[in-house]
């Protein structure tokens, strides 16, 4: 799927071309995720309210090392 234009003396190929002007499939597909985890359900809305009432998420523990 090569297009050639002799005039320029230039060669394209096509899917390259179309992967760098729409994006990779990776990045297309990190891209739907990161939307997906920005919606705000329902659920997601009343779960963190009731973890809020709770204190909020719970911090850290840093555990100890042995032999320190």
């Amino acid at each position: 799927m090569f297009k050639h234009f002799p005039a320029l003396d230039l060669d394209l190929y096509l899917p390259s071309l179309l992967e760098h002007f729409m994006g990779s499939r990776k990045w297309m597909a990190s891209q739907l995720g990161k939307a997906g985890g920005q919606s705000a359900s329902e659920a997601k809305q009343a779960a963190s309210r009731r973890n809020g009432r709770l204190g909020g998420r719970p911090r850290k523990v840093a555990h100890p090392t042995e032999g320190g």
